[in-house]
């Protein structure tokens, strides 16, 4: 048996996932190691191998008929549309699109074919973004210095599915429960075991390991990050003074004491002046002992007199039990 995880409402509301719905995950090697360490892997409902997927985002100026006619105009060229955000800004004079498209059955006329867009996968659209712009010339909003507000994006986490060491197919059940591959934690248990020292491995005495998921509703992918407790990760959550420099200056206080930062968001508190700052850390050595020194050792780190003009105070978000989550069911 895996290990079962609950994805939070928000997250599938964001990402368009129901009930039932057959996702995949994967771990990334070889040439991605740098990006995707084998204690993260990457869940999505788009199946890998099956798909060319690429993000397309415009401002037009609004008139009737314009979604019709920019849909029909990519149905022409074989490019399917598996996803469309479109919404009037400025009192419905601009129209926003952001469509995530599938270019498998695309066949360009000057441009890379099919089989060279996926050998060369950092080259772009170049004839599409063409055909768009002259097509909508009249309609497609520009920059102050003349280049149009049409891009074409590779959608860069679905795409290393291709080259992913391993695959598992999961269901997402009632209330967001799925289960993660027995062969997937395996793997990433051996990776810790190899990783550890003596005492961590003493202290890591609980088999149950740890997930900090975070979902990226652009590229439509959540990130699961696994570790164990007493191994120097800990899950930091920052309330600080809203100034231009306090992003620099929290990142700046953790590197300066050997911290490194595997996962970071940040936004603002609507009229407080304040905000909010998420961070996954992990400290290399093992300097700080079990997670309640390592939690001791952070707020020491905070109180340092580089970061007193931020009003700075730091919790640590516990993870959720079974019994919460049955709750939330």
């Amino acid at each position: 048996m895996g290990k079962e995880i609950r994805i939070p409402f928000a997250m599938r509301a964001a990402l368009g996932w129901h009930t039932g719905a057959k996702l995949v995950c994967w771990t990334h090697h070889g040439d991605l190691k740098v990006l995707q360490r084998p204690k993260q892997m990457s869940i999505s409902a788009y199946m890998p191998n099956s798909r060319e997927l690429w993000h397309l985002a415009a401002r037009f100026h609004d008139r009737l008929g314009l979604l019709a006619d920019l849909t029909a105009a990519l149905a022409d060229l074989q490019i399917d549309v598996i996803g469309c955000r479109a919404s009037t800004q400025f009192h419905h004079a601009e129209l926003r699109v952001d469509l995530d498209i599938d270019t498998s059955a695309y066949e360009s006329e000057f441009d890379l074919t099919r089989q060279e867009r996926l050998d060369f996968p950092a080259r772009r659209l170049r004839e599409l973004h063409a055909r768009l712009l002259c097509l909508f010339i009249k309609d497609i909003v520009f920059f102050p210095d003349g280049k149009p507000i049409l891009r074409i994006t590779r959608n860069p986490l679905l795409r290393a599915t291709v080259s992913a060491d391993s695959r598992h197919d999961i269901l997402l059940r009632a209330h967001g429960l799925c289960e993660l591959p027995r062969a997937v934690l395996d793997e990433i248990e051996l990776h810790f075991a190899q990783r550890l020292t003596a005492s961590q491995k003493a202290r890591a005495h609980d088999p149950r390991p740890l997930v900090m998921l975070a979902a990226d509703a652009r590229w439509g992918v959540v990130d699961a990050t696994i570790f164990y407790r007493n191994t120097g990760y800990r899950h930091i959550r920052v309330n600080a003074a809203d100034q231009s420099d306090t992003l620099q200056l929290v990142t700046s206080q953790l590197k300066r004491v050997g911290f490194n930062i595997l996962q970071l968001y940040s936004r603002a508190i609507a009229n407080t002046g304040r905000i909010w700052i998420d961070l996954l850390v992990h400290l290399a050595d093992d300097r700080a002992g079990d997670d309640a020194r390592l939690m001791a050792f952070i707020r020491g780190v905070f109180r340092d007199k580089s970061l007193r003009s931020l009003a700075l105070e730091a919790t640590f978000p516990r993870p959720m039990s079974r019994r919460a989550a049955r709750r939330l069911r």
